[in-house]
């Protein structure tokens, strides 16, 4: 049999294929590198646009009657606050960012289902103002009897926050997420509220936007603790039906 002949490539010498193999190696991450770039570049448009297009929508929805000249200057800055939130938030679902300690994604997550979710009520709302129309049910009513228009304020704080923990901790968990704590979660959402309950408040006393600030907080931490509680409850009953 006759000798095989060796491949030009193979009959390089040592230096020359590990060069080639480096530059091999560093082109690859170059396009990885740019691609990439390209990658973070698009979503942190999209963050971007998101952010500002819902926050001008949520602006719009939660002004109530401040659209006047006299609180325009209020109604900007609320938007603006607005709008940056909004981007970050949706920079941290988008490009998926974490830490070793805290899931911040899941918690911007759940701040914009929260968010979500507390839009679709205020389109269900008969009233622009919201403390208005609590005020006419009973419970709004009796709080305000007991302890003032701030304690109302307190009372709606509370249990919207409440329901839009708990709803958007259960979604959460329902598809598929995890949370590591309540308490983030229950910041992030928190903090996204505030904007609206600032819209909402203008021209009324400090009081109220403080109460009602410090029962949304409240009512942040106690809902999504609750929904994280059902949501163990409920997978803790499949695994055991699982099981059987």
């Amino acid at each position: 049999m006759g000798e095989r002949s060796v491949p030009e490539e193979l009959s390089e010498s040592p230096g020359t294929l590990r060069e080639g193999v480096r530059l091999g190696v560093l082109e690859a991450l170059k396009e990885d590198r740019d691609w990439r770039g390209a990658w973070v570049a698009k979503r942190l448009a999209t963050a971007g646009v998101a952010g500002v297009v819902i926050a001008v929508a949520m602006t719009l929805l939660f002004s109530g009657n401040g659209l006047t000249h006299e609180h325009a200057y209020h109604v900007a800055i609320c938007g603006a606050v607005w709008a940056g939130l909004l981007i970050e938030c949706f920079a941290f679902v988008l490009l998926r960012l974490k830490t070793r300690a805290l899931l911040l994604v899941q918690a911007a997550g759940l701040g914009l289902l929260g968010l979500g979710l507390a839009a679709v009520v205020a389109l269900c709302c008969p009233q622009p103002l919201y403390l208005n129309w609590w005020l006419s049910t009973r419970p709004g009513s009796w709080l305000e009897t007991v302890g003032g228009l701030p304690m109302s304020a307190f009372g709606l704080g509370l249990v919207s926050a409440v329901f839009l923990g708990l709803a958007a901790t259960l979604i959460t968990i329902w598809r598929g997420g995890k949370l590591s704590g309540a308490t983030i979660p229950s910041m992030v959402l928190s903090v996204l509220l505030l904007p609206g309950i600032l819209l909402q408040c203008i021209g009324s006393p400090m009081a109220v936007f403080t109460s009602w600030s410090a029962g949304t907080v409240l009512g942040s931490l106690a809902g999504i603790t609750g929904g994280m509680m059902l949501g163990g409850f409920r997978r803790g009953s499949v695994a055991s039906s699982d099981g059987a």
